[in-house]
């Protein structure tokens, strides 16, 4: 079961991550009661997908990645375009991972020591530390997750204690249907676990009921938390004036225009602290799994023997990219966030539909646990996951 509790804290950690600081700003508009309806069905979507997932790599060897699942139930073409896309939804969050990291470290230095430090300080911090991590968690990644997200976990609790007298209900009130478009990506992003699948099959030993169990209380742990989250920032953000959503969305750097607000309307130190340490800690264990995932990805495509030298090399081609991007492109965070959106919705939400669909029913793969709903369920997921995509697609 120790097992179980680990691969759930994986799949929890890896969704609050990317999505944390920027999925306020993104649903704003949105206002707090639709944004949780939107938040609670993508995250229902994205588990079932998940547990479609797990079927299709059930009826692959041991050690099958995601794009050999796509390979199997469709065919080599759309394998080689499923790849292409899985990197640079991979290297595009990690990315994302980056310029966050890098604004909350550079923003930490800066009120620290009472003076303006260049962002690529930040930058630079945050690379040496988050390689530091992920070369130990190449080898012990189940371990050094658990603590990282355990530590999560508890500087959460305590932040929700302090910030209780600063929250104000009167604010949860308002919103806009028509900005549902808007805050489709960031809600899917949020959910986006299924690439972990294959690894967690073999470290649970093929397992149905136990893999199951973490995907659903894994994603389950990671919706609680957004939910509070949300629920904290709506009843402290204003929609508009001074220091409000209004003013967020109309800067340059929405990142750090979120926190200097979060600063000025809160104005207490250690809630402040709890603040920064619960996002660097979210960031670094979703940062653990991307780029677990990104050098197994390499090492399985250039076939490396993972030696320390080989281990060094995968580890600065999967970290460098992403602290150049978040050095030259760090304005255009939120941008990109909405395209990996888009990609998040046909890798983990459109193509296991379809794989299953033809493995059960064309190919006639299937064997073993069946996920229940049958073809009616399949039809409806695969409908409400084409709605959303034409709904970005056409907001863009």
């Amino acid at each position: 079961m120790g097992r179980s509790i680990g691969c759930m804290l994986l799949i929890s950690g890896v969704c609050v991550g990317a999505s944390l600081l920027a999925m306020p700003v993104l649903v704003a508009k949105l206002g707090f009661i639709l944004s949780l309806i939107l938040l609670l069905a993508s995250c229902v979507l994205m588990v079932y997908t998940g547990l479609l997932t797990l079927e299709i790599n059930l009826w692959l060897p041991p050690g099958a990645n995601f794009v050999a699942m796509v390979e199997r139930t469709l065919n080599k073409p759309i394998a080689y375009i499923t790849g292409g896309m899985y990197l640079v939804y991979l290297y595009a969050t990690l990315c994302c991972l980056y310029t966050s990291g890098s604004i909350l470290l550079t923003l930490s230095f800066t009120h620290g020591i009472h003076h303006v430090l260049p962002f690529w300080c930040g930058s630079l911090v945050w690379l040496l530390m988050l390689s530091g991590i992920v070369w130990i968690g190449l080898k012990r990644s189940d371990y050094i997750n658990r603590i990282v997200m355990l530590t999560l976990l508890v500087i959460f609790a305590l932040f929700i204690i302090f910030i209780l007298p600063h929250l104000k209900p009167s604010l949860l009130a308002g919103g806009h249907i028509s900005a549902l478009p808007h805050a489709i990506p960031i809600m899917l992003t949020a959910f986006t676990f299924q690439f972990l699948i294959p690894s967690l099959r073999r470290y649970l030993h093929n397992n149905f009921s136990h893999l199951r169990f973490a995907i659903i209380a894994g994603a389950g742990l990671g919706l609680v938390i957004y939910m509070l989250w949300l629920w904290i920032i709506f009843s402290i953000i204003p929609s508009t004036g001074t220091d409000s959503f209004n003013d967020i969305i109309h800067a340059r750097f929405h990142l750090t225009r979120l926190m200097e607000v979060l600063q000025a309307l809160v104005n207490h130190m250690g809630v402040l602290l709890l603040l920064r340490l619960f996002a660097l800690c979210a960031l670094a264990t979703t940062s653990i799994s991307i780029a677990g995932s990104l050098v197994d990805f390499w090492a399985d495509t250039l076939g490396m023997v993972k030696t320390k030298s080989s281990r060094l090399k995968l580890l600065a081609m999967v970290t460098i990219p992403p602290f150049l991007w978040a050095l030259i492109y760090s304005e255009t965070f939120l941008h990109l966030l909405i395209y990996i959106g888009v990609l998040a919705t046909i890798l983990y939400a459109i193509l296991p539909v379809i794989m299953v669909w033809s493995g059960r029913y064309v190919k006639e793969l299937s064997f073993g646990q069946q996920i229940k709903g049958g073809r009616t369920a399949l039809v409806l997921g695969l409908f409400i996951s084409c709605g959303l995509l034409y709904l970005q697609l056409t907001h863009f």
